[in-house]
């Protein structure tokens, strides 16, 4: 009677110390190793294989969006859209995207807001007069803000005269009739709309103008060029009879 007492606590407490052994190893080692059994000590899990990989979540961008409160540094792969892998660093969703091209990285994120402006400005001309409607008001990239200028739209009416956007005061889209642009502000510039110009003209006029503009937060370690100039002369033979031509610029080391 005895010996059977004895067998039956054998068995009872082989797989109690085996279970106990097994949940106290998860303390007592500091390093995982998959695929070796020699992890680096700097790692807290190492992976090795020269024939798979590693497959981390996949999902797509509506479901990326849709995490709950995401972990500082928490990773996945997106499956459309702009596709590659993504972490947060702590505010946001960030590619991780091997080419240094600045513009490249803001195009893969999604923009912090979207402004849309549109509107009427309608009078006379020589002098110019407003009759109905308003101007565009000067539009002022904040600080800290990337602005991506996406769409521009002028419909001119009425007696034959020029209408612009411009940036810094420099007419960039004239007379645009509904343009998709890439055309890229940094904090501090100026967008203004220039209606019923070119001197010269009489009459009426109605000017209808739209910008769709991507706001993006500016990204830290990157700095910005701002080039400005004005070059005027003849053509065929091409002269410059004042101002100095863009001198060419190259990318330094």
């Amino acid at each position: 009677m005895m010996c059977l007492h004895r067998i039956a606590l054998h068995f009872v407490l082989k797989p109690v110390l085996f279970f106990w052994f097994s949940m106290n190893s998860v303390t007592l080692f500091s390093q995982v190793g998959i695929g070796t059994t020699s992890p680096h000590n700097s790692a807290l899990l190492e992976l090795s294989s020269t024939t798979k990989g590693l497959l981390p979540p996949r999902m797509t961008a509506a479901q990326r969006t849709s995490l709950s409160s995401p972990a500082e540094g928490l990773l996945i792969y997106q499956t459309d859209g702009s596709k590659g892998y993504y972490f947060y660093n702590g505010s946001q969703w960030v590619l991780l995207n091997t080419n240094t091209n600045v513009i490249n990285e803001y195009e893969n994120e999604l923009p912090q807001n979207i402004i849309y402006i549109n509107g009427t400005v309608s009078g006379s001309m020589n002098p110019t007069v407003i009759t109905s409607g308003a101007a565009m008001s000067p539009i002022t990239v904040p600080a800290n803000k990337v602005y991506q200028i996406c769409n521009v739209f002028i419909s001119r009416g009425g007696a034959s005269h020029g209408s612009s956007f411009n940036i810094n005061g420099v007419p960039i889209f004239s007379n645009a009739t509904n343009e998709t642009t890439d055309v890229w502000l940094k904090e501090g510039d100026i967008i203004t709309f220039d209606y019923a110009k070119w001197a010269g003209y009489n009459g009426d006029f109605t000017d209808n103008y739209g910008l769709t503009i991507k706001v993006f937060e500016k990204k830290s370690g990157y700095d910005y060029l701002t080039l400005t100039g004005f070059v005027e002369g003849t053509v065929n033979p091409t002269v410059v009879t004042s101002g100095t031509p863009l001198s060419p610029i190259t990318v330094p080391a």
